[in-house]
């Protein structure tokens, strides 16, 4: 059974002060059980100097007061609110500990602040190594992926990000860093394999040069746009390097590896996965809307299925244990009524991600169905009206049948700034 190191914070200073301090702190009160203050204080009043030493005997303190992993992994009521992690970017540009704790590995995961607050942001595996430790979303990252409806799109162009729903999401949770990575046109398939969350595998050994392009055949499957050439950096078995895919081609892909990393050969079977950037970030998700478009079902028996599957997957990959995502399915066109063949599709998706994660799903489409004419102001037509009692985006709020106009986004994002703040997901 592994131990663990509590994700969150103590106030330490000296300790006649620390249980005043602690008690005193609703976030530090709700994250710290009462049997730490004792043992922490006695490490202490052994220890005050505020050094390695201090953070050893803290360190040890808690881990050994503290119930163990499952405490939080099985919910424990005081531990999961009181959650509040470091960006990792902000560490990958220098700490700002005063007494920064590393692991056996160099792994920086917590540490003292110069005001004497101790802040812990890794879990002990079981193997006893803190690298493996267990990890929390960042809720000061958020990454939103998706397509044209994330991205913003209309009139045959993307927008500009800051006129975007994500790009005005992060002047709503403006402690965070927002990114909007909607592409245009993506598939569910490939916003999985563009974040390393789906892995092409190769069918065959492939002999990569020390320079140059290689053939790659990969499984076949996968939800491509039949038309669109993709393009991204990753790993294919230990090689780091480029792959492509040319347009109208589902499974021969080529290769070109970095400089100086070729002239190997990776036995069949290895995979090859897109540079992994968000695996701790809280994600914003919508996805499935091409798919629906093209009619894609991948290696299941329909779209909705493939695209539930596809979003499963990016959740699952999500490498926090404790995971901060909002799902958001995808919206019916202005001319998908209810009764039509793409409707009940839209419907199955979002329905079914509903009903697998309660606690993640935000009605994105509802809203744009039901209130957003209102919130512009704008009187509905008799266009309007039919296209809202066959519950579908009115045409008023749409740049096109699929893509709802600039002025909405102002809406899309106070409502996912709304579910950040019910969940405390705002940084």
């Amino acid at each position: 059974m592994s131990t663990m190191i509590p994700v969150g914070r103590l106030q330490v200073a000296t300790p006649a002060t620390m249980a005043a301090a602690v008690r005193g702190n609703t976030e530090a009160t709700a994250a710290v059980d009462e049997r730490v203050i004792p043992a922490v204080g006695a490490a202490l009043a052994a220890d005050p100097a505020t050094g390695p030493a201090l953070a050893a005997a803290a360190g040890a303190a808690v881990s050994t007061e503290v119930a163990e992993r499952d405490l939080i992994a099985g919910g424990d009521p005081r531990i999961p609110a009181a959650v509040e992690e470091l960006l990792r970017w902000k560490l990958s540009t220098g700490t700002p500990y005063a007494v920064p704790f590393r692991s056996e590995n160099g792994i920086l995961f917590g540490g003292i602040y110069p005001d004497g607050t101790v802040e812990f942001l890794k879990l002990k595996g079981a193997s006893g190594t803190v690298d493996e430790g267990a990890t929390v979303s960042s809720r000061f990252v958020k990454a939103c992926l998706g397509d044209s409806l994330t991205r913003g799109y209309s009139g045959g162009g993307d927008w500009p990000v800051s006129e975007s729903w994500p790009g005005i999401l992060g002047t709503l949770d403006s402690r965070a860093t927002v990114h909007n990575l909607g592409m245009s046109g993506s598939t569910v398939d490939e916003i999985g394999l563009n974040v390393g969350a789906l892995e092409l595998v190769a069918q065959a050994a492939v002999s990569v040069p020390a320079s140059g392009s290689v053939a790659v055949t990969v499984q076949a499957g996968i939800g491509w746009r039949p038309t669109t050439q993709w393009v991204i950096h990753g790993t294919l078995g230990t090689v780091p390097g480029t792959l492509t895919r040319p347009a109208n081609q589902a499974t021969s892909m080529t290769f070109v590896a970095d400089a100086g990393r070729g002239g190997v050969t990776v036995p069949a079977g290895s995979g090859f996965r897109a540079d992994q950037v968000h695996g701790f970030s809280t994600l914003i998700l919508g996805a499935g809307r091409n798919d629906v478009s093209l009619g894609l079902t991948g290696t299941h028996g329909s779209v909705a299925a493939h695209v539930v599957a596809g979003t499963q997957r990016i959740v699952d990959w999500m490498q926090a244990q404790r995971k901060r995502v909002i799902l958001w399915g995808t919206t019916n066109a202005s001319n998908e009524l209810s009764g039509s063949a793409n409707y009940l599709t839209v419907k199955t998706i979002n329905d079914s991600l509903a009903a697998l994660y309660p606690s993640y799903f935000v009605d994105v489409r509802g809203w744009l169905v039901r209130e957003a004419i209102y919130a512009l102001g704008i009187s509905p037509t008799a266009a309007d009206t039919t296209a809202m009692n066959g519950d579908a985006p009115p045409p008023s709020v749409m740049a096109d049948t699929i893509h709802p106009l600039k002025s909405t986004a102002p809406g899309v994002a106070a409502l996912m700034n709304t579910a950040l703040e019910r969940r405390d997901w705002k940084a």
